[in-house]
């Protein structure tokens, strides 16, 4: 997954071989990658999306939320938890996300629901 973020682009998780953990970092100034950190937990079908000016959320491929700071570079596992969606191997498979800046709500599409979960900046 491939997230803009404070001029930067910022690449999470994939599968090779295995899902993966990584949180990568390209600079356009720089025009480089760099390794800046790991998310909580390997992911492979998931969302991450830019919430602030420090703050990536990312959900899917397993029940749980995730923080990611980018300044710290610092993972957490949020409380909240994604209720699974129907059908076999695709219980945690993220359609859709998007950030309600003004009150602090994401909103995600998953199978055949809408889900709301509010966050604290």
């Amino acid at each position: 997954q491939a997230v803009t973020h404070a001029g930067r682009i910022y690449f999470t998780g994939g599968h090779n071989g295995s899902d993966q953990s990584g949180v990568y970092c390209f600079d356009p100034a720089t025009r480089s990658v760099s390794h800046v950190g790991n998310m909580a937990r390997a992911r492979n079908w998931h969302r991450t999306i830019s919430v602030n000016d420090t703050t990536l959320i990312t959900l899917g491929d397993n029940s749980r939320i995730e923080r990611y700071n980018t300044a710290t570079n610092q993972a957490q596992l949020m409380n909240a938890t994604i209720p699974p969606c129907s059908g076999p191997g695709t219980e945690y498979l993220m359609r859709y996300v998007w950030h309600q800046s003004e009150n602090s709500r994401l909103v995600y599409f998953n199978g055949p629901a809408l889900y709301e979960y509010d966050y604290v900046n």
